[in-house]
């Protein structure tokens, strides 16, 4: 019944003629979390109440109930909505529909009371401009202005666009004290995928050193390639190779289509090769790219079918643009083998293959959808879980600050963040660190794609998920999943 009502919704949505939302007022006791999303994100927003729904019944929601009847609206010129009650008391939790002049945005922090979180940012660039309205405001000396949440938003720094060229600022000290990170950071996402390469010996010594190549257009792959280059600096004399990175390969435009590499991938790919072949173990090599999936997908192709075979035994390693559910579920329109054989390994911010979130190995063809990844579903559910607890912990007159300040307190577990109500509690992990960023080990994961045999062209590859825990000795890496890639199945 729920999907009905979302489909139905969905495509009222689509055809429906919208002028911009415009805030609704919060009933007097109530709070509200302002969910900011442009309008195409309606399977986004139907996975955040799937993950609401995932929430309840959890210590961090204990006592909550749920409320999705108005979270799929027939109008679409209503704002969707769901509510979260507790001991009478209700969070309000709104989808605003964002356009490019983030309208809606500046309305939310004018009204009185604003809500009180701001969740958004999936971009990096979004999450610099939703923050740079909370400044603004700031300065404007507005009055008490919103936790910003962000989503999947990871760069550490961030050109200023009114600034000299070069200058960079922290994306966390934008809106001070009231931003937080459910995901992890570049910084964070470079050092795990080091961390496990080098745990997993495949070069039998020291690491050496990558490859790097970025597009330069890419605010994101900027910042990346430099927390590679600093990971790879941090990391003890004795685990890394003795000579540093070579000069990252720069792409000037990561504009193109599906498959056709455009003209700065093709000078980049032809200059890599020219320095590549100098090498005589090319396969103990390893590149790092940084860019979006597509500018990747184009040039690992391009590359792919150069004449130096030694190419295809090399290791990817990428941030978490390219997706699980891009060389698991749909690898074979968007990842095939044949086209791109090489050993790939990137980064999840949760646990992609969580059987309890509703994944599916290998299905058939019919219910395909069921291979989908639960990582945004785990991530919003945490997301979830933590506004909610801390928001249980408030009284009826407090704010933004005094949610930080329980953000602040939450502890991790494995289903999540929870408030400390023990001992025992009060001695795990942190959730957040004091500047709002998720704290290492809880919750990172890698994924690596080894591609199939040689001897069955275009075949299904290797996926393998691992978790990364905390102990003593230093972080561990462990083996959650093994599986083919699906190959789907009629249920004739």
């Amino acid at each position: 019944m729920a999907v009905a009502s979302y489909m139905v919704w969905h495509y009222a949505l689509l055809s429906g003629e919208r002028s911009g939302d415009r805030p609704l007022p919060v009933p007097s006791g109530a709070k509200e979390i302002a969910w900011l999303a442009p309008a195409t994100s309606s399977l986004d927003w139907q996975r955040m109440v799937s993950a609401m729904e995932l929430a309840m019944g959890t210590p961090a929601c204990a006592g909550c109930t749920l409320d999705t009847s108005r979270a799929f609206p027939s109008r679409s010129s209503e704002i969707p909505e769901c509510r979260v009650v507790l001991r009478g008391r209700s969070l309000i939790w709104r989808w605003y529909r964002l356009d490019e002049s983030l309208h809606v945005a500046d309305l939310l922090l004018q009204r009185k009371p604003p809500p009180l979180a701001l969740v958004g940012g999936n971009t990096s660039d979004a999450a610099q401009a939703l923050a740079d309205r909370m400044s603004h405001q700031r300065e404007a000396g507005s009055g008490p202005l919103p936790i910003l949440m962000l989503t999947t938003a990871t760069a550490n720094r961030l050109a200023k666009s009114d600034a000299k060229p070069g200058t960079t600022r922290n994306l966390m000290e934008i809106h001070p004290g009231l931003t937080f990170r459910m995901g992890f950071s570049n910084r964070r996402m470079a050092s795990v995928i080091l961390g496990f390469l080098k745990a997993q010996s495949t070069w039998g010594g020291p690491l050496p050193a990558p490859w790097l190549m970025q597009w330069t257009d890419d605010p994101y792959a900027i910042d990346l390639l430099q927390a590679f280059q600093g990971a790879w600096h941090n990391l003890p004399s004795e685990e890394r190779a003795p000579a540093g990175p070579p000069l990252p390969i720069t792409i000037a435009s990561s504009v193109g289509g599906m498959t056709r590499p455009n003209a700065d991938e093709e000078l980049a790919a032809s200059l890599f090769v020219d320095r590549a072949s100098r090498f005589n173990n090319l396969e103990s090599n390893w590149m790092v790219l940084c860019g979006q999936i597509l500018p990747t997908r184009r040039l690992l192709r391009l590359m792919s079918g150069q004449s130096d075979s030694r190419l295809r035994g090399m290791t990817v390693a990428a941030g978490d643009t390219l997706g699980f559910n891009t060389v698991y579920r749909d690898w074979q329109e968007l990842w095939p083998a044949a086209d791109l054989p090489f050993r790939v390994v990137f980064f999840c911010h949760e646990n992609p293959v969580d059987e309890s979130a509703g994944f599916v190995r290998d299905p058939a063809a019919a219910e395909r959808h069921k291979a989908t990844g639960t990582e945004d579903l785990l991530l919003n559910r945490d997301l979830a879980m933590a506004l909610i607890a801390a928001w249980g912990e408030m009284t009826e007159t407090d704010g933004p600050v005094e949610m930080a300040k329980f953000l602040h307190e939450l502890r991790f577990q494995s289903i999540g963040p929870v408030m400390p109500r023990d001992t025992q509690l009060m001695s795990a992990h942190l959730y957040f660190d004091i500047d709002g960023e998720r704290t290492p080990e809880t919750g990172e994961h890698v994924v690596t794609l080894h591609p199939g045999s040689s001897k069955v062209p275009g075949g299904p590859g290797q996926v393998e998920v691992w978790s990364i825990q905390k102990e003593q000795s230093g972080p561990r890496y462990i083996r959650l999943r093994q599986m083919s890639q699906p190959v789907y199945r009629s249920n004739e």
